[in-house]
């Protein structure tokens, strides 16, 4: 390999990866009642789930815990074609999700879920002030 990558700065990528397809498929999943045609968010969601998959691959490779690691990747190909075959993406993205928060502490967890939850606010804020989306609902 011509260059290597650093432990801490894929790690560190790899956390933002996950922030932004936690994120945005989270806004896919609030907005697609309102917005009809909001499938570039599920597109960006799918591209970083992409990139996801990648990096988990080479955090698994330095990392190698054979038996587990295998296991895993074997649970997130079976989520992956699930939601291919299916045509639920939902499915898909939620299992590379929970498979991607293996590599990080309970502390990083609620981080991450912080901090992504706060971009989606952030988001269905500004979708609301341009009423794309209603900020008041009734049940």
């Amino acid at each position: 390999m011509i260059f290597k990558l650093d432990n801490l700065k894929l790690k560190d990528l790899y956390s933002w990866l996950v922030i932004i397809t936690l994120s945005s498929f989270s806004l896919y999943l609030f907005t697609h009642k309102y917005i009809s045609n909001n499938y570039y968010i599920l597109i960006i969601s799918g591209i970083s789930g992409f990139f996801l998959i990648i990096l988990y691959l080479l955090l698994m490779r330095q990392q190698l815990h054979y038996k587990e690691d295998i296991f895993n990747f074997v649970f997130l190909i079976f989520f992956v074609i699930y939601g291919i075959y299916f045509k639920d993406i939902d499915i898909s993205i939620l299992g590379v999700l929970g498979i991607s928060l293996l590599f990080f502490s309970g502390k990083e967890i609620v981080k991450i879920y912080g901090i992504s939850q706060l971009i989606l606010v952030t988001f269905l804020l500004i979708f609301g002030l341009i009423q794309l989306i209603p900020l008041i609902t009734s049940i």
